[in-house]
Order: structure tokens, then sequence, then C-alpha cells
């Protein structure tokens, strides 16, 4: 074991886990949220190709 891993809290793993989660969840709802902008972006181009 090294000098790092002896000085860690004892929950850091459990921390680190935890950060992870909070940051996979929120990149998810970004894709989310992008994905969502995109097919209403495409649907109003199609939507006015189609009226003109």
């Amino acid at each position: 074991m090294s000098q790092i891993e002896r000085d860690l809290p004892a929950d850091y793993s459990d921390a680190l886990l935890t950060l992870k989660e909070l940051i996979h969840g929120a990149q998810h709802r970004a894709q989310r949220m992008v994905n969502t902008a995109m097919v209403e972006l495409y649907w109003n181009i199609g939507r006015i190709i189609l009226e003109r």
C-alpha cells in the first residue's frame, strides 16, 4: 500500500463513486436535452421546407 493510499479517508472510495454517479447523471441529462433541441430544430426546418 502506498503512502497516498494510507492517507486517504476511509470513505474515500464511496465518496468518489457518488461523485462519478452525479457526473454521469448530469452528462446523461445534458445529452437528452441536446437531443431534444436537435429534434425540435430538425422538425422546424422540415416544417418550414414543407410550407414553402
